[in-house]
């Protein structure tokens, strides 16, 4: 048995040919990445009469962050994670659900960054002009996927979506039953 470690030869693989094949059974489809930028705020964030100085909570930008954000289109596709978790709110019963998402992007992802669902066109697959955001995910965690050459190719993201079920009419809440996603009106 010859146990020189010189004669063993590494084989790595390709990480880009790998992925690519894995998304032709899922389908690359166009999202927008919402960056971050910690060192600027939010309009929303600036005004300090309407909120108490704090961000808008329903602020469409920001989502309530308060930071300041630039969009990126990327490529990436979505499957589903874990099954998610129900837990009871003031204002009703709050579902969440976890998915998974891998992207093209060359920049760093952090979890103060969003990963935007955009309307697209049905037969060409291509972004809807101007760009709509249908679906919101928040990113909860991002990890660098490595090349052979070290390089970063890709990101695998955890994402995470909510929706909330309200349990009573009132000032809190519409009817009684009414279901409210991430996805966000037409208009936004």
């Amino acid at each position: 048995m010859d146990c020189d470690p010189s004669a063993r030869k590494l084989t790595f693989i390709d990480i880009r040919k790998t992925i690519d094949e894995l998304a032709k059974v899922v389908g690359w489809s166009w999202f927008a990445l919402r960056k971050a930028d910690p060192t600027k705020k939010c309009h929303c964030a600036t005004k300090t009469t309407a909120f108490g100085g704090k961000p808008d909570p329903s602020c469409s930008r920001c989502f309530g962050t308060g930071l300041f954000f630039t969009d990126f289109f990327v490529k990436a596709f979505l499957w589903r994670g874990a099954p998610g978790v129900e837990f009871a709110t003031p204002e009703g019963l709050l579902s969440t659900q976890t998915k998974f998402a891998i992207v093209r992007h060359e920049r760093p992802v952090r979890t103060t960054d969003f990963l935007l669902a955009l309307d697209l066109y049905p037969d060409t697959g291509e972004i809807v002009i101007p760009p709509r955001v249908v679906y919101v995910y928040a990113v909860q965690d991002a990890f660098p996927v490595h090349g052979d050459d070290g390089r970063i190719e890709f990101w695998k993201l955890y994402l995470e979506s909510r929706n909330i079920s309200w349990k009573a009419p009132g000032d809190k809440g519409p009817d009684p039953g009414t279901t409210f996603t991430n996805e966000l009106d037409p208009g936004v």
